[in-house]
């Protein structure tokens, strides 16, 4: 399992998609201006925007909307596509309010009930599909066969939906000026998460109280700081049982926890199995 922390994310200048296969391909929190498209070509994912958590099965599309922070993870074998939008585009395009606020799906079925969603899905399906064959066969032109086929997107996303659009609930919008902070937040506990870490540490790298703290990461991340911090310190576990004979207990103190007793327990229930039973998989 390849798991990155989060981060703010840069679309790659030359290609705006990625295909990945395998199994564990996960991506932890990260965020961007544009908006993003995963499509699922086979497998299984839980690709979790913000505090919601979706299962997303075979021919399944996640959009991404500016500034959501958003993770995915996967433990079975599968392949799905990543499209981002950045630098193929015209930025302006990602300040639209249908950009920006609710009223969009973030899921879209392949087999949705709601008919005008499941004919929308097959018409992106089929945009993303031809994007992929361009860069593949690149023919004369392919680039802009690409950039038109990346506007078609933008201009069903818009048409479907601008009339849904409503303004998110204050309380709950996460400002583009507060990502700066989260991210400082996101590498402090990359760098100290062998050390024991209080709420009171990184309110202060937010320079925030406490209070507000704990408000403002579980709206942002749909987590308490402290099950993330502990994610994250199982996620490290993982790897460490993969790549190193050390033991158990070892691993245990070498991620930041200070009791093997708790450390087995938010294993199992994070991972769902025991450190030794993920070790012998």
């Amino acid at each position: 399992m390849t798991t990155i922390l989060c981060q703010k994310y840069t679309t790659n200048r030359d290609n705006p998609f990625i295909v990945l296969h395998g199994k564990g391909n996960n991506f932890g929190y990260h965020w961007h201006d544009e908006i993003e498209l995963l499509y699922l070509f086979k497998g299984n994912i839980t690709f979790v925007i913000g505090s919601k958590a979706y299962d997303m099965q075979e021919k399944d599309i996640a959009i991404v909307k500016s500034g959501e922070v958003h993770r995915y993870e996967s433990e079975s074998i599968c392949e799905h596509c990543v499209i981002e939008f950045g630098h193929y585009l015209d930025t302006d395009i990602f300040k639209m309010p249908i950009f920006r606020y609710t009223g969009m799906p973030s899921i879209l079925k392949w087999n949705d009930k709601q008919e005008d969603l499941k004919l929308l899905h097959g018409k992106i399906e089929k945009l993303i599909l031809d994007i992929i064959s361009e860069y593949k066969e690149k023919k004369e032109g392919y680039s802009f066969a690409i950039k038109s086929n990346l506007y078609k997107i933008i201009t069903l996303l818009a048409r479907s939906f601008v009339s849904k659009v409503k303004l998110m609930e204050n309380k709950k919008h996460i400002t583009m000026s507060y990502m700066g902070i989260l991210q400082e937040v996101f590498d402090y506990i990359e760098s100290h998460y062998k050390e024991p870490i209080s709420i009171e540490d990184v309110s202060k790298v937010a320079n925030f109280s406490p209070h507000y703290f704990n408000k403002f990461f579980k709206n942002a991340t749909g987590k308490t700081f402290a099950r993330y911090l502990n994610n994250v310190r199982i996620d490290k576990a993982q790897a460490l049982l993969r790549s190193s004979n050390q033991t158990i207990t070892n691993i245990a103190y070498e991620v930041g926890f200070n009791s093997i007793k708790t450390f087995n327990r938010l294993f199992k229930e994070i991972v769902k199995c025991t450190p030794s039973e993920y070790r012998n998989k």
